[in-house]
């Protein structure tokens, strides 16, 4: 177990920890993360396992924050909507369900239905109402990929198109398919059970979704570390699965700044939190859960997640892995992300976003998400007591944030 600033201060209500102070902390207590108000044991956890990892990294990372800071520049060409692109605003987007468009010219109009007597505004993207990145898409070689920063905050970071496809492995012939069928399987064990209420998810072909992972359980306190559709799952398919959380997370590691990363892995050792878990008890670093979805456009919303998800889309049609086939969209920000399948986005699950419809009706994709919410890091359980090191970090949260969380 690392060394933390709590073994060193643990006597002190108030540390002072060189280099690390309350208010060079704060802009950390509005960031990416969903944190709590709430005073409860579970709140608690999510709150001090957001500042634990901040202050080791504080503390220990700086030379190394550099090198990353240096490289992420070099790699990831900034983005900003251009002034012709609608920002759609907060409150507007609580109050409709807005959905995007993706289908080029020739394409069918979307045409979903209403939930809870909510109007619906669709965003076209063929219509530029958004605006759509590409200078990273160059004629030789996909080695640079595209951030976004907004507030101090990276709002979403595209990784270069050929690290993504040689760490996950999807450009190789036949696994797209493979990867398909895996997460198929998984579809048709689950019950097209969906992620939580601020989402609406629709598709204009047979309604095939599912979320798998560790997950908080609904009719008793803590987490279950190993999902039914998981277990149900052949051993192959688990393993592929597993793997490709793997590809990801090493992504996440390596195109997300050393803070982020740092925040998160000091996050989850503070509660030893479950991550996604197979079968044989092997497990990912980082994200706890999967959301799959033929097919499907979600309209805008946020989610309460601990750190970036991320986002991929799938495609098995080898005529099309160099195609645009989706746009992922945040409409406050003005900007819809076009995705090739194989390409990995991680975003800030506080921002508004969603998928859109597919580009073109003549072929089947697959959106694949993974998060870590952050009741999973809370642990779901508001009578399980924090140990001494989660209490000083529950302290030290209370001190930096003045509790005005976001």
């Amino acid at each position: 177990h690392h060394s933390t600033p709590w073994q060193a201060t643990h006597h002190s209500v108030h540390p002072s920890i060189k280099g690390v102070t309350t208010s060079s902390m704060r802009p950390y207590t509005r960031s990416h993360s969903r944190l709590f108000k709430s005073s409860s044991a579970s709140s608690s956890r999510v709150n001090a396992a957001h500042v634990a990892g901040v202050v080791v990294n504080k503390r220990y990372k700086k030379s190394r924050g550099k090198k990353k800071y240096k490289k992420l520049n070099e790699s990831l060409l900034p983005v900003t909507a251009r002034n012709d692109a609608k920002r759609w605003d907060a409150e507007e987007l609580l109050s409709c369900n807005v959905y995007a468009d993706g289908g080029n010219k020739n394409n069918k109009p979307i045409q979903p239905k209403k939930d809870d007597n909510k109007k619906v505004k669709i965003i076209f993207i063929n219509k530029k109402e958004l605006f759509v990145p590409k200078q990273h898409v160059e004629k030789k070689g996909n080695g640079k990929g595209l951030s976004c920063v907004q507030d101090g905050v990276y709002q979403f970071v595209l990784t270069p198109r050929d690290r993504s496809l040689e760490v996950t492995r999807v450009a190789v012939t036949g696994m797209q398919a493979k990867l398909i069928d895996a997460y198929c399987d998984a579809i048709d064990k689950g019950s097209n059970n969906k992620r939580g209420s601020k989402c609406s998810i629709k598709s204009n072909t047979a309604f095939k979704y599912v979320c798998a992972g560790a997950a908080p359980n609904r009719a008793s306190r803590g987490v279950t570390p190993v999902h039914h559709v998981i277990r149900n799952l052949d051993q192959e398919s688990q393993k592929m699965i597993l793997d490709h959380f793997k590809g990801i997370e090493r992504l996440f590691k390596e195109f997300l700044p050393t803070s982020t990363v740092q925040q998160v892995l000091g996050g989850i050792d503070l509660v030893d939190a479950e991550t996604f878990t197979i079968a044989n008890g092997k497990s990912s670093e980082i994200y706890a859960s999967f959301a799959v979805g033929k097919n499907v456009f979600l309209n805008s919303h946020t989610d309460d997640d601990f750190t970036y998800s991320c986002t991929t889309i799938l495609c098995s049609d080898e005529s099309k892995k160099n195609v645009f086939l989706a746009y992922f969209c945040f409409p406050r920000l003005g900007i819809a992300v076009p995705l090739r399948p194989g390409d990995t986005l991680f975003f800030n699950a506080r921002e508004p976003h969603m998928i859109s419809s597919r580009t073109t009706d003549d072929v089947d994709i697959y959106c694949l998400s993974f998060y870590l919410k952050s009741k999973v890091i809370g642990g779901n359980d508001n009578k399980k007591e924090l140990n001494e090191e989660q209490k000083y970090y529950v302290t030290l949260f209370d001190e930096m944030s003045g509790n005005k969380l976001n």
